[in-house]
């Protein structure tokens, strides 16, 4: 209910275009909680994992939060079931010492399984860093939450989204990057000091705040 938890959004279809739907959607998947032990690989089409892949699964690990781990996409064909999406999730489960994931399980061939696994890390919708930094605030990251309190203290607003300067109302600004590194080098009262110095100088303008 949008009128008893402000700022939450249904899905409402109503201003999309119409879709030429194509093929049937396949069997309904499964889900189920799977032994480590007993999922598989495809390696030829799943990557290797290199040391960039190393450092991100042992992060996952040291913190592990249930309500960070998407279940695993996996493929069942032939009494064997294969990782289509989420290898980096499951090792760092099994690091952790987990020996069951939850697992969306769909019957379907290894060349099914690879267009799968194509589709899904081919189609992603990218993720502004702005999108995450308003997640980190919501969530009540204290690096966050410090950088976004010294904005508004000098009536500056981060923007949860990229957005063309001429669409921006004097006081926002999408200059994330710029904002983070100044609170490393110069600190919350640099910060606050240098964003009053723009404000003061450029009163209702738009697009100063670069």
């Amino acid at each position: 209910n949008n009128e008893a938890a402000p700022g939450l959004r249904s899905f409402d279809i109503s201003s999309f275009l119409s879709v030429d739907l194509v093929g049937e959607p396949g069997p309904k998947p499964d889900l189920l909680w799977l032994p480590v032990a007993d999922l598989r690989i495809d390696e030829r089409y799943q990557r290797s994992v290199l040391q960039s892949g190393m450092a991100n699964i042992r992060y996952i690990a040291a913190n592990f939060r249930w309500a960070k781990f998407t279940a695993v996409c996996v493929a069942r064909w032939e009494g064997v079931d294969y990782v289509v999406d989420g290898q980096h999730r499951t090792y760092a489960a099994a690091l952790r010492g987990l020996e069951r994931v939850p697992c969306l399980v769909v019957r379907m061939s290894p060349a099914e399984a690879a267009d799968a696994f194509a589709a899904i890390n081919g189609r992603t919708t990218a993720i502004s860093s702005l999108t995450v930094f308003g997640a980190r605030v919501t969530s009540g990251d204290p690096a966050a939450v410090e950088l976004d309190a010294a904005c508004r203290a000098e009536g500056v607003m981060i923007k949860r989204y990229p957005v063309p300067t001429l669409k921006m109302r004097p006081g926002q600004t999408t200059a994330l990057g710029v904002l983070q590194r100044g609170m490393r080098e110069v600190g919350v009262a640099g910060v606050r000091l240098a964003l009053r110095v723009i404000m003061t100088a450029h009163p209702g303008e738009r697009g100063v705040l670069s």
